[in-house]
């Protein structure tokens, strides 16, 4: 990116809303990392992850808005992350009137109506008091009504927020010797495509800018009319976005720990509720109630097998925890993965201090990163035959003995033990 370049943006925005963007940018100071400090460039390039660091009023949020314009003038596919969502909607604003409205919002519909008061509160803190009187661009994505309200009696009740059959409708039934008056079969609302409900998601199939909170990309789904894969806004914004710019990201860092459970309990004992016993438990019971009828569904047949991997694996492992007390006092207290162990047995085999090791010690990195990444040889990329016909083995075996022979002498070889 040419600096030059982002104050030329920058005059272009004044020129249409006028926020001092061209005084302010020429007012930072950018500095990039050099081999021995941090020096201030005229140019810098923005790739992999990167941190912005700044004192309150250094210019961070005047050089995200402009990058932001620059690059969506430019075709580029950009998404900011904030705060609230209150900011989130000033954003759009602002980059609709730059951009010539390529930007909209993600929104969760959950929280609507709450922010809609919300901003009528702000407005009436403002000074105006009469709640038919509030103007902002803000209120056009949050829409609350339904159309279907116009179509019931006098006698009916209007349809509240949540009860809105947006993709919840049932054709009647046209077949005069039908047993059912309806169809079973869900379809989409006819209205779905004009529904102020979901102007956000209309638009941002067209938008190159994306708006979000860090709870509407984790909670809001794309809606089934627009795509029929199941699929969270977050992983949509990874997707297609060139460009993911985040505000207070040691905030935002925080917010995703508490959404995905930074610490749980796998498997844990009678006394502690586990992760594993849980679904374990769901799926044993769901299946029981349902006849097994949910495994005609390709996802649940997948998901079925993949909690009985787990739990294979897992009372694999705990036997020999259990059995073994040396094995239970070299793995030590707390938590361990395939990645902490294999970095253990590395470093033991191939420890920093000895000579002429750094060959055979990548070569094996490498080998047990590719298996551990592909351990059923079933996905994309390298396949570690044996390795994966072993663990196959390990899992299903009912003749231990056998197996733990044919893995010992491939460990002997594996990491060079002959001559010990």
């Amino acid at each position: 990116m040419n600096w030059d370049e982002l104050i030329d943006t920058a005059k272009d925005m004044d020129a249409i809303e006028p926020h001092d963007w061209a005084r302010r940018m020429r007012s930072v100071r950018l500095r990039t990392r050099g081999k021995s400090t941090f020096r201030e460039k005229r140019e810098f390039t923005v790739a992999g992850i990167q941190h912005l660091l700044g004192i309150v009023g250094a210019g961070k949020s005047t050089l995200r808005d402009v990058l932001t314009v620059h690059l969506a003038r430019q075709g580029g596919r950009i998404t900011v992350v904030v705060g609230d969502v209150a900011e989130t909607l000033e954003l759009v604003r602002l980059y609709n009137l730059y951009t010539g409205g390529k930007a909209a919002p993600i929104l969760g519909a959950s929280g609507k109506e709450r922010h809609a008061q919300r901003m009528h509160r702000r407005l009436a803190g403002r000074g105006e008091a009469n709640v038919l009187a509030h103007k902002d661009p803000g209120f056009s994505y949050l829409g609350t009504s339904c159309v279907l309200n116009t179509l019931l009696s006098d006698q009916d009740d209007v349809l509240a927020f949540n009860q809105a059959p947006c993709t919840r409708l049932h054709r009647r039934t046209v077949r005069p010797d039908a047993r059912r008056k309806w169809s079973t079969v869900p379809v989409t609302c006819p209205y779905w495509v004009g529904c102020p409900r979901y102007r956000g998601a209309h638009e941002l199939v067209q938008a190159t800018i994306w708006v979000s909170t860090p709870a509407g990309l984790v909670d809001a789904a794309i809606p089934h009319p627009q795509n029929a894969e199941k699929i969270r806004y977050l992983e949509a914004a990874c997707r297609r976005s060139d460009l993911v710019i985040i505000d207070e990201a040691d905030r935002v860092q925080m917010q995703l720990d508490r959404m995905f459970a930074p610490a749980v309990t796998l498997v844990g004992g009678s006394d502690s509720r586990s992760l594993l016993d849980d679904l374990v438990g769901h799926k044993t019971r769901e299946l029981f109630e349902g006849a097994r009828t949910q495994l005609s569904d390709h996802d649940v047949e997948v998901w079925t097998a993949a909690v009985n991997t787990i739990t294979t694996t897992t009372d694999r492992l705990y036997a020999m925890l259990v059995a073994d007390r040396d094995l239970r006092e070299w793995v030590r207290t707390g938590y361990f993965s395939a990645w902490t162990l294999q970095l253990r047995l590395i470093e033991e085999r191939y420890p920093d201090d000895a000579t002429d090791v750094e060959e055979p010690r990548r070569d094996l990195t490498d080998l047990l990163d590719e298996f551990r990444d592909n351990p059923f040889g079933d996905r994309a990329g390298k396949v570690t035959p044996e390795l994966t016909a072993l663990v196959n083995e390990v899992l299903t075996t009912g003749r231990q003995p056998a197996t733990r022979r044919k893995l010992t002498d491939f460990l002997v070889e594996l990491f060079d033990l002959s001559r010990f």
